[in-house]
């Protein structure tokens, strides 16, 4: 089990010992037990089309971006396949590349970045 240590109040020193495994190695079962977590976490996968000045800012913003973008080549517009939590968290993450980004899939997500898009578009329209 992972506990976290800023959600502990007090430790306690147990009399009971036990024997760490032969083959146990910390660094191996940290990086599996947080490849796990992030699996669970960014279960959802969302279809992006990226330009040049897109891709290298959502490489910049996000390591999911980076990793999305590793497989893209070439100087055009991309089209790219990144980890996403869910709809609503997803387009938050999208919403700082303006118009460097469209959601192709899912559905749920384009329209989520529509309707936050909208409202920050109303909500900073003239007042003339």
């Amino acid at each position: 089990r992972i506990f976290r240590l800023s959600n502990m109040d007090e430790i306690r020193v147990q009399p009971e010992r036990f024997e760490r495994p032969l083959r146990f190695h910390l660094a191996s079962w940290w990086d599996a037990e947080q490849a796990r977590f992030e699996g669970a976490l960014f279960s959802e996968i969302a279809v992006l089309r990226v330009s040049p000045r897109g891709a290298k800012r959502l490489a910049a913003l996000l390591p999911r971006g980076a990793d999305a973008m590793r497989s893209v080549s070439g100087n055009g517009w991309a089209t790219v396949k990144m980890a996403i939590e869910n709809s609503d968290h997803g387009a938050r993450e999208l919403l700082g590349l303006g118009a460097e980004v469209e959601v192709i899939s899912p559905a749920s997500l384009r329209e989520r970045v529509h309707m936050l898009a909208a409202g920050i578009a109303a909500l900073n329209a003239s007042h003339s």
